[in-house]
């Protein structure tokens, strides 16, 4: 399986009321997308994140089943229009062990690159690895390393 994520860092003023829109109209639009095994919609609102230092942020996460579904999703019209209104951002992606599972029930999203969590994946490439870790509240403050989204819809493919 492979973990596929890019982030588009927002600027101060940008009204993140778009981003959930955006989330809430095309959310359900992955529910059973094909060889996707979900999609979690995530962001970061500088205004409700409880301490210094966060940016509004779009950065969507994928676990995809196999890699021609993964490529096929990037070369469609989605991911197209995203390009179109945020010009076209840097995927980061790692191999994920079989098994993962997407979350019962999250509010809150935790990614590490010390490979630590509920879902772990590595870059061959880099070696850079990859924890996820789903929360049902907002973290008590920062972490070190650990970047902390808010889950706008969980899209759960076929």
């Amino acid at each position: 399986m492979i973990a596929m994520q890019y982030r588009i860092a927002l600027p101060d003023h940008y009204p993140m009321a778009r981003i959930e829109a955006r989330i809430a109209a095309n959310g359900h639009r992955l529910d059973g997308y094909p060889g996707l095994l979900f999609k979690a919609f995530l962001y970061r609102r500088r205004d409700d994140w409880p301490y210094e230092g966060a940016q509004n942020c779009y950065a969507p996460f994928y676990l995809w089943r196999q890699y021609q579904a993964m490529a096929g999703f990037l070369a469609g019209d989605g991911f197209a229009a995203l390009c179109r209104d945020f010009g076209r951002p840097r995927v980061d992606s790692w191999q994920v062990p079989e098994g993962a599972l997407p979350p019962a029930t999250t509010a809150f999203v935790a990614i590490n690159h010390r490979g630590q969590g509920d879902l772990v994946g590595l870059d061959p490439a880099t070696g850079q690895g990859l924890g996820v870790q789903w929360l049902n509240r907002p973290p008590a403050g920062p972490e070190p390393g650990v970047e902390h989204y808010r889950l706008g819809y969980l899209a759960v493919g076929a």
